[in-house]
């Protein structure tokens, strides 16, 4: 798949409409007078044929590289789009560990793209692994389960969500775990049994729950499911095993384990695994299982995979998967699907080499909330060369917010995607915290201002450092793909979440960022009036400064650190 990275669709101006001819309207916006409007026209005429010694475009396209000379500056690099695609950050990155010792499973949700046969038949081995260790989970703290939790499940106050909800940062509320000792799980018994929910039992029996807003049925009707073919394996067996080999080839890498969990089941076993995870997980059926054995090995096993896999406190239950389109920007085309034959038809059919291009990757499903509500965070920053590599951080970023209320019973984009050109056609949930802005936007000086009010003030450092980590591995990776032209820097928006343990995850990277005062929080950010504070602070002043051969925000007063 060498074509991948060639349709251009770099992630920019994420947080506008991105129609040239229609501005943004904010507090104080005034277009421009006719007159106005006249001078500048009659100025670019006169300037038409000049040589201009620095150029500035929205549109990495609208710079022919070829033809510019050696003193032009310009504002971007050529083959950017690299790590600014989807397609091209998910294909790229992996080549991290030739350059450095990060693992980009550290920072970045597993990621594959759907139009490479081969990457679709990792997508779907890891989406049947994840559906395995959901059952485990389940069984082994869950919905089956009234004392007890899996093993790195985090306590929440949060609106209920589906196995494994995040834990609430507006909350200073500390829940201890329950008692998981050997002792007391073996005093349960287990009943060799996977019940259907029927209308009868939804009214006849009492609700357990894997915390305190997660709410299932326990089922009364003992009707097992469809009789199973003998070559059936028990879905908590069947989970268990997976999860052995998988830990195998993690633990022993110089055995050859590659394909061996796929010849020890048949194709009619992975789909009965899977339409029984879909039970389990998605519509709470309760498993009862006689042996506490199985209970304590799954307990292991557990324990086993959250040290292994670096991506396990990300995950809950559900297997949420969040599906883009490689050729859309500004959150378009993107949605949540949580079925493993709903993703792969979405792709299927589709022609045209564009559209074709499909990334899935894993949705975070345990997110740090505030008060109840997901948020991302959007943080600038500067290259100035690429060969050595020069890198200079904005000190300040800001949160986006979604207006409604985080659960994952509702797949809907208004929950879970907190663009600002989506979020700010919607209307925000009435019964939303009144703490959080009505324009949806904290300054990150807010959050730190939050995070002291919890008692997490020493989680800002820990958020700030790790960005930057994953920055700059991403960076790393593509050292050798980006021209390292001398008089070119470009500015770039990278999107973070946060899991429950406050670890930053990178989503995606923008070129072009929004810079327009769109919000309160925005236009203090990008106001050309504060101070040389403003990240449109001209670079091209450095050239006065003969003392560094690179463009030095740090020397003409911005606010990036290196």
């Amino acid at each position: 798949d060498d074509d991948d990275d060639d349709d251009n669709d770099d992630d920019d101006d994420d947080d506008v409409d991105g129609t040239c001819n229609s501005p943004p309207r904010f507090p104080g916006y005034e277009p421009m007078t006719e007159v106005e409007t006249e001078e500048w026209g009659m100025l670019s005429r006169a300037v038409k044929y000049a040589h201009p010694h620095f150029i500035w475009s929205m549109m990495k396209d609208d710079i022919d590289f070829k033809f510019l000379q050696k003193d032009q500056y310009v504002n971007h690099f050529r083959e950017g789009q690299a790590f600014t695609t989807k397609v091209g950050i998910c294909k790229n990155l992996r080549q991290l560990s030739s350059f450095c010792q990060q693992n980009p499973d550290d920072f970045f949700p597993r990621c594959y793209i759907l139009s490479s046969e081969e990457e679709r038949a990792e997508f779907i081995d890891n989406y049947r692994l994840t559906a395995a260790i959901s059952i485990l989970k389940s069984y082994c703290g869950g919905a089956n389960k009234r004392d007890r939790q899996w093993p790195g499940y985090l306590p929440t106050d949060a609106a209920g969500e589906d196995g494994g909800t995040a834990s609430d940062a507006g909350s200073s509320t500390v829940t201890t775990s329950p008692d998981t000792s050997p002792e007391t799980r073996r005093r349960r018994p287990r009943r060799v049994r996977i019940r259907r929910r029927t209308k009868a039992s939804l009214k006849s029996t009492s609700r357990t729950s894997l915390d305190s807003n997660f709410s299932t049925t326990s089922l009364s009707d003992s009707t097992p499911l469809r009789k199973r073919p003998h070559s059936t394996i028990h879905p908590v067996m069947m989970a268990c095993k997976i999860c052995e080999l998988y830990l195998m080839e993690k633990e022993h890498e110089f055995l050859d384990h590659e394909g061996e969990c796929n010849e020890l089941f048949t194709d009619e076993q992975w789909s009965n695994l899977i339409s029984q995870f879909y039970l389990i997980c998605h519509d709470h059926a309760i498993i009862d299982y006689p042996s506490g054995d199985v209970e304590e090995k799954g307990f292991r096993l557990l324990e086993r995979l959250k040290e292994v896999m670096p991506q396990y406190n990300l995950d809950g239950v559900r297997n949420v998967w969040i599906v883009k389109p490689g050729a859309k920007s500004r959150g378009r085309g993107i949605f949540c699907v949580d079925r493993l034959d709903k993703i792969l038809s979405m792709v299927e059919g589709i022609s045209t080499l564009k559209e074709s291009k499909w990334v899935v990757q894993k949705y975070i499903e345990r997110p740090l909330l505030i008060h109840g509500t997901k948020f991302d965070i959007r943080q600038w920053f500067l290259v100035t060369d690429w060969n050595p590599m020069v890198l200079w951080f904005y000190k300040s970023s800001y949160l986006r917010f979604c207006g409604q209320h985080f659960t994952l019973k509702n797949l809907s984009p208004s929950i879970h995607l907190a663009n600002n050109a989506i979020q700010r056609h919607l209307e925000v949930d009435s019964g939303r915290s009144s703490e959080l802005p009505d324009d949806n936007m904290w300054s990150s000086d807010q959050f730190q201002d939050h995070l002291k009010s919890i008692g997490k003030a020493d989680k800002w450092a820990t958020i700030y450092q790790g960005m930057k980590d994953a920055i700059i591995g991403t960076l790393l990776s593509m050292q050798d793909i980006v021209d390292s032209r001398k008089h070119s820097f470009e500015l770039f928006g990278a999107d973070f979440m946060l899991t429950t343990d406050y670890c930053p995850w990178l989503i995606e990277i923008n070129c072009s960022p929004a810079l327009s005062a769109s919000t309160q929080v925005t236009g203090r950010l990008c106001a050309a009036e504060s101070n040389g504070d403003t990240v449109m602070k001209s670079p091209f002043e450095q050239s006065k400064c003969p003392a560094s051969y690179h463009l030095n925000p740090v020397c003409i007063g911005c606010r990036f650190e290196d």
